[in-house]
């Protein structure tokens, strides 16, 4: 988070997003996704290999 990514046209770029090792809480990650226009069209295409969300949190 708080990074802007750059990708070619018509490449997959893989893109790996977690928290940092020491954050504060509550943690809130936006992404924002723009597509340049023009000759480059109007589309951004997201494929999810893996998403999650949240805490597991037990009793122990």
């Amino acid at each position: 988070c708080n990074r802007t990514y750059y990708a070619e046209a018509n490449i997959k770029t893989p893109l790996r997003m977690s928290t940092p090792f020491r954050r504060p809480l509550p943690y809130v990650c936006s992404m924002t996704f723009v597509a340049a226009g023009g000759e480059y069209g109007d589309i951004v295409q997201l494929t999810f290999l893996s998403f999650q969300i949240g805490a597991l949190e037990t009793d122990r």
